[in-house]
């Protein structure tokens, strides 16, 4: 929204100029004000040969691979449309530059939504239960998106409430899928935490390389390609729930 206004008042060069002032202020202040929280004891050695090791173990395990895709994918099936918000927004929607509000706080307040229910569910529900809640919402939203893009033509808010209700669910299971991902190193988090955020960025980059431009000429071919992101999340999470799921299960 804020690039909206800036485009409109500067040109598109000064959104880059903000970019990089914005970058610039959050590294100084995470270097100032961001402290390492472990007790010296607690601390890992940053070794290289100690951290290739470690980080090979992270990526050749396949249950954190599986859910971290599974999350990445479920995500990227609406980060598809924030990058191609531009495309989506102007010219199928025919929303000014200004008007990117109308898709970006109807889809973050159902994603705050979502958070929220995802916190009401811990301790009712177990983690996996939870992430059936979130799959059964976001099918239902992929379904509604697919009709809405096929039936209907472009324009508010149908061709934005499918995706509010797909950042609603997706926002119910994503912290249950990386917490389970994370259990398969309980002695090194803050690494498997960065490996699942590689990886995570890795297909978002794919999405926005690849997809996103080949995708974003019709509404129907976005749906479509959104509706594959998650069907590709859900065989990841069916891959894990076949494999892993008992032994998951098992453990404390």
């Amino acid at each position: 929204m804020l690039g909206g206004w800036i485009f409109m008042a500067f040109g598109w060069r000064a959104v880059f100029v903000f970019l990089a002032l914005l970058g610039l202020g959050l590294a100084l202040v995470t270097a100032r004000q961001l402290h390492e929280t472990l007790p010296p004891a607690a601390r890992q050695p940053l070794h290289p040969v100690l951290l290739a090791r470690r980080y090979g173990q992270v990526f050749s395990t396949p249950g954190f691979v599986l859910l971290t895709l599974a999350g990445g994918l479920g995500f990227n099936a609406y980060f598809l449309y924030v990058l191609s918000a531009p495309v989506f927004l102007i010219q199928h929607l025919g929303l000014a530059e200004t008007g990117f509000g109308w898709f970006f706080i109807p889809t973050v307040l159902a994603m705050m939504a979502g958070s929220a229910v995802s916190a009401r569910l811990a301790g009712r529900l177990s983690p996996v239960r939870t992430v059936g809640v979130s799959v059964a919402t976001m099918l239902v939203a992929a379904a509604c998106n697919l009709a809405v893009s096929g039936l209907l033509s472009p324009g508010l808010p149908q061709s934005v409430l499918p995706i509010m209700l797909h950042t609603f669910g997706m926002a119910i299971g994503l912290p249950c899928l990386t917490l389970l991902a994370l259990d398969h190193f309980p002695e090194h988090r803050g690494l498997a935490s960065s490996c699942q955020s590689f990886l995570q960025m890795l297909v978002s980059a794919l999405c926005a390389g690849v997809a996103a431009p080949a995708l974003w000429g019709s509404v129907q071919r976005l749906a479509v390609g959104s509706a594959a992101s998650l069907a590709l999340s859900l065989v990841c999470c069916g891959l894990w729930w076949l494999r892993f799921h008992p032994r998951a299960e098992a453990r404390p």
